[in-house]
């Protein structure tokens, strides 16, 4: 996969700001009708500090962070293909990309135990080399609990107008 258009097939900086996206859901727990989004006891403390520390690095392009938090089988599925954690971390972590503040909307979580899926929908914009960009998304991110820490392992993204 190539670093331009790395995620569905679109600009450096949609398919990175999917997955802050994805991690912006930290530590928040749906209430209402949103709790049947969600199955199993609450994240623990450990899981949700790796999804805090992955969503700044994701907004600080942080190389090193983002070493730490992804796992070396790490495997993201969109729209163009397949993805590994090199490709993920060179999209990252390259100057010019903005962010701009984002809400994910329908978020749910799975808790499996040692396996965790979170994810939602958002409508994402910014910029990227002085390019506007914005991309409205489903995504899921899988974190795993390997040795006694937490890692991503696996992120998929598809495209949706709507939640």
């Amino acid at each position: 996969m190539a670093v331009e258009g790395v995620f569905l097939g679109m600009g450096r900086g949609m398919g990175v700001a999917v997955l802050c996206a994805a991690m912006g859901m930290a530590g928040a727990r749906p209430g209402g009708a949103e709790a049947l989004r969600s199955a199993g006891p609450p994240p623990e403390p450990a899981l949700v500090q790796a999804m805090k520390a992955y969503d700044l690095a994701q907004e600080r392009g942080d190389r090193a962070a983002l070493e730490r938090l992804v796992a070396d089988d790490y495997l993201i599925v969109h729209t163009g293909g397949l993805g590994n954690k090199a490709e993920l971390i060179q999209s990252l972590a390259h100057p010019g990309l903005r962010n701009d503040p984002f809400t994910v909307v329908a978020p749910f979580t799975r808790n499996y135990g040692a396996t965790v899926v979170a994810g939602g929908w958002v409508d994402l914009h910014g910029t990227d080399g002085g390019k506007p960009w914005d991309q409205k998304t489903r995504f899921a991110d899988v974190w795993a609990k390997r040795k006694g820490r937490w890692w991503v392992v696996m992120t998929t993204l598809t495209p949706s107008e709507k939640p």
